[in-house]
């Protein structure tokens, strides 16, 4: 209903579809190598007109400006291109291409421009070999033509649709997406084809159109697109005989379908699916979508999404996906844009190995555990303690050992709760743990070296100033990563398949 909320308010707002193209060679003299543009006024026309100063082009929906040509004189190919409702402009002149794009048409009131006066031809201002849309005229140097309000004409659309994928597969086109779908939806709707169906475009953007006469077309419709689409014989009692089925496909970059996650989509690839004049959803019966696309990466899946026009995201809503490995069906209970979006996850594990993992996990930590405080009992209780600096590193050890086993075994806890809160601090906890035991296991290391190699090992390093090397720099090392970026400490999840669930995670 969005969708067709939008096209209808957009009809109001943009001009015609009808696209124009002028082609023909000119003839330059010296100083008038100059293209100028500008807007015009009364009817919606499109006017091209050559001078000896300059190539002239007139309409409504131009913004004034100039170009520089090639500066030599001779006898140039130029071809003229404009599409009003995408705001494309393109003009071509010999070997020197300028591409200007009007992402929205001028209003009324900015139309100051005078309607362009005639001119009087004469054979240095010749315009040779004309032709409009590809049918030849009459050599002239001023030309005029309405700018319809739609294309009916197949040669016409399947040049403009030509066109436009040309700027799609070279990234030129910056006008939105919504008004590239409603210029699709429109040519499409209006175009006249004299089979049952008929294929338009190449490369970035191609469309068919289908002549629903029977319900075979609807069962199975071929693989012209790269997509494979099935319908249920239900949509049949909600299509009107006569109708069309439309078939876009688009490969996007990402200016069309761009949404405020910045999702990737698989291959690029956009198929978008419509009844001409009728809204299909809620149907008992899901219609299936088969993409196919490269082998994808081992820890990415494909998600079955639709584009919603009124948010300008990709929502999954009434569609399923049964993911393969180089195909894709999509199940969805409506029609509109579909894509598949690439979603990066872990490597999935059996609920079984999880369980034994976790098992082995704790049993050793807790082990652990309780080894390092019984010994650190011991220590403490030794009259050796005071006087003997190797023990007290021993101490610190093992109580560093001692906190990063219960730090981990608390935070596999409190992951489970996922408040942020704790998560945070349970994860610079053990992370303080764990750089602890790295740095007197480092002071351990120092030990073993001042008692082996220097006999008489220097008195100045005293076990206060190690105490304060090894769990001083763990705090200034967390301290500083709280500082700079607190995200840093969050849940880690492990995607885990679960038999009698979907598929879940396990977190800390």
């Amino acid at each position: 209903m969005s969708l067709l909320f939008l096209l209808l308010l957009l009809h109001e707002l943009m001009p015609g579809t009808q696209g124009l193209s002028l082609c023909g060679w000119r003839t330059q003299e010296s100083g008038g190598n100059k293209l100028q543009y500008s807007a015009g006024s009364g009817e919606d026309t499109f006017t091209v007109v050559n001078t000896e100063k300059a190539l002239i082009v007139y309409s409504p929906f131009l913004s004034s400006n100039e170009i520089v040509l090639q500066p030599l004189r001779g006898t140039y190919l130029f071809c003229v291109h404009w599409i009003p409702a995408l705001g494309i402009f393109n003009f071509t002149y010999g070997v020197t291409k300028s591409h200007i794009m009007q992402t929205s048409p001028q209003t009324r009131s900015n139309l100051l421009q005078p309607t362009p006066p005639s001119y009087t031809c004469d054979s240095s201002t010749l315009l040779f070999d004309v032709t409009i849309n590809g049918q030849p005229l009459n050599n002239s140097c001023n030309f005029t033509f309405p700018l319809l309000s739609t294309a009916t004409d197949m040669k016409n659309v399947e040049h403009d649709i030509s066109q436009v994928a040309d700027y799609l597969d070279k990234n030129h086109f910056s006008g939105k997406g919504r008004m590239l779908r409603y210029w699709i939806e429109t040519v499409l709707s209006n175009v006249t084809i004299e089979e049952n169906s008929h294929h338009f475009g190449k490369g970035s953007l191609q469309a068919a159109v289908y002549k629903l006469n029977s319900s075979d077309v609807l069962i199975s419709l071929p693989d012209c697109l790269g997509v494979s689409l099935s319908f249920p014989k239900q949509l049949m009692e909600t299509v009107n005989t006569g109708t069309r089925l439309h078939v876009v496909r688009i490969l996007d970059s990402g200016a069309l379908f761009q949404d405020a996650a910045n999702n990737t989509v698989v291959d690029s690839q956009v198929i978008g699916i419509t009844f001409e004049g009728t809204q299909v959803s809620n149907l008992s019966e899901d219609i299936v979508i088969t993409f196919h696309h490269q082998p994808l990466q081992v820890n990415s899946s494909p998600v079955c999404v639709f584009w919603d026009e009124l948010s300008e995201n990709w929502r999954m809503d009434g569609c399923n996906t049964v993911p393969g490995e180089v195909r894709t069906e999509c199940r969805c209970n409506h029609l509109t844009y579909f894509a598949l979006l690439m979603q990066i996850s872990s490597e999935v594990i059996p609920e079984v190995h999880l369980v034994m993992l976790s098992v082995l996990t704790f049993a050793g930590c807790s082990i652990s555990a309780v080894s390092c405080f019984f010994t650190i009992i011991w220590i403490c209780c030794s009259r050796k303690m005071q006087s003997n600096p190797t023990l007290q590193i021993h101490l610190n050890l093992l109580g560093a050992v001692l906190l990063l086993d219960l730090s981990f075994i608390l935070s596999a806890v409190l992951g489970a709760l996922e408040e942020r809160s704790l998560c945070i601090s349970s994860a610079a906890v053990l992370h303080f743990a764990l750089l602890c035991t790295f740095s007197w296991m480092a002071i351990e290391g120092f030990n073993l070296y001042r008692l082996v190699v220097k006999v008489f090992p220097a008195s100045s390093v005293t076990t206060i100033k190690l105490a304060l090397v090894g769990w001083g720099v763990p705090i200034l090392i967390v301290a500083a990563v709280m500082l700079m970026d607190q995200e840093s400490y969050g849940v880690s999840s492990i995607a885990v398949e679960r038999p009698s669930f979907h598929n879940s995670t396990a977190s800390m």
